[in-house]
């Protein structure tokens, strides 16, 4: 539409400047209006910006008035035309030149809004990114303050399963998007994909971290994976000599390289927890039992004796207890050393495991005096038991390795010894030490009476 009637007062501007040259050149006395007509004319022309109309109009003009005085020299003031003609071109020239500003500070300014443009463009992208920045940092904030936590709650952890379930939960918890496999001191099925990672790692003795699986280098070994990206972190001892388990996380999406670190973070203090665990067990069942024969020591039998009495009180159920003592233990240990002497200790603790039934309690007393206890046993049942366990060890023959042999001592030796002992039961009232000291004073009997016989009291 604007178009149009920029077209239209072009062409009636064109139409009237014909008319009026066609007036003037009839009527030259009327040439002192051409040049004002024309400059207001050319003044709304330029408005509408049609540049060809505007000079096509100087030039007419110009000529005209110019053919007109040397035509028609003596019908008008020369001097007025030259003048108005001079005002003319001085204004049309005037006119040009505050278009030329005009434009060059519609110029700048354009240029100026496209500088102001791109830096606001720069800033949003800056803003972006610092905003992006900033959303990361304070999820590797949280995560860490979450790992402070972790590192926490892990250090007081004592029990394998307790771990086990505690690693699963907050693995899920951080990495919500991910599927978390969770493997300690055991392993997947043979046949299964989490093997085939784990099988991967422990061969290669490294860790793994694949954000896209089709386009690793190992993807033909990891056909089973249906899985894009995978972290497999191996939990290690502080000698680095095996793996105590292992940490695996499967994602559909790349896994980014910060929740590899903060997983490879996490299995660190994993392991040293899980180091914690084994200690703390071995020391729990060195505290307990004895470390030549595998036995309750002692102190703790006395424990689990108090709590058998109380039960067999309770329920008035029959409770028997049994001291052995090797006979002439001393002359073996003089005859053939001490390191033959543990191993008739650990035959004895054999023959004791093998007889019994796993809800009796078998102890090393102290030196080569062993106790057993045994639950819901009457008295003649528990007499039976031992003769049974006196007359295999009559009968049994202790070949002692060549590696605990003194170099003073040929061949191997096959040795041979016998035992004494002294049963008697619960009667309902005695404490753990009087009952203690009735077996023990049987045992003596035994002793003083020829040995390798059950005394009953």
């Amino acid at each position: 539409m604007k178009n149009l009637i920029v077209t239209f007062i072009e062409g009636f501007s064109i139409i009237l400047t014909g008319l009026i040259l066609w007036c003037i050149i009839r009527f030259p006395q009327y040439l002192v209006y051409i040049f004002p007509t024309f400059l207001l004319l050319i003044i709304i022309l330029h408005f509408i910006e049609t540049p060809f109309a505007e000079m096509l109009i100087l030039i007419v003009s110009i000529l005209t008035a110019g053919l007109i005085i040397v035509l028609h020299p003596d019908k008008f003031d020369k001097i007025v035309v030259g003048i108005e003609c001079f005002l003319f071109i001085s204004g049309y020239t005037m006119l040009q030149n505050l278009n030329y500003k005009i434009n060059s500070r519609v110029t700048f300014w354009v240029e100026q809004k496209e500088n102001l443009e791109k830096l606001i463009g720069s800033l949003k992208a800056k803003d972006a990114e610092l905003r992006k920045e900033i959303y990361n940092t304070t999820i590797q904030i949280k995560n860490y303050r979450a790992v402070e936590e972790i590192i926490s709650n892990l250090s007081s952890i004592t029990e394998l399963a307790k771990l086990q379930l505690y690693v699963e939960g907050i693995l899920k918890k951080l990495f919500a998007n991910t599927v978390v496999k969770v493997y300690l001191e055991t392993l997947p099925q043979e046949d299964s994909m989490d093997y085939t990672i784990i099988e991967y790692v422990r061969t290669k003795k490294k860790y793994l971290y694949i954000q896209d699986i089709s386009l690793s280098s190992i993807k033909k070994e990891l056909t089973i994976v249906p899985y894009r990206s995978v972290i497999c972190c191996p939990l290690e001892t502080k000698t680095q000599e095996y793996y105590l388990g292992y940490l695996i996380l499967y994602s559909e999406q790349p896994i980014d390289e910060d929740v590899y670190r903060l997983v490879s973070l996490l299995g660190y203090y994993i392991s040293v927890s899980l180091t914690n665990i084994k200690l703390f067990e071995q020391t729990k069942e060195l505290a307990i039992t004895d470390s030549l024969t595998g036995l309750f020591v002692q102190k703790y039998f006395k424990t689990l004796l108090e709590e058998e009495v109380k039960i067999a009180k309770y329920y008035g159920r029959d409770l028997s207890i049994a001291m052995f003592d090797i006979d002439n233990f001393k002359t073996i240990n003089d005859t053939y050393g001490h390191n033959v002497g543990d191993e008739v200790l650990v035959k004895f603790s054999d023959v004791l495991r093998s007889r019994l039934r796993e809800t009796d309690i078998i102890a090393r007393y102290g030196g080569d005096e062993f106790i057993i206890l045994l639950p819901n046993t009457p008295l003649k049942q528990a007499e039976k038991i031992c003769e049974e366990i006196r007359n295999m060890v009559e009968k049994d023959i202790v070949v002692v390795p060549k590696q605990t042999i003194a170099k003073s001592l040929k061949g191997q030796p096959r040795v041979r010894f016998q035992i004494s002992c002294g049963v008697a039961d619960y009667k309902g009232k005695q404490d753990i030490y009087e009952i203690i000291d009735i077996v023990d004073r049987l045992l003596y009997v035994a002793k003083n009476s020829g040995k390798n016989k059950v005394v009953v009291g």
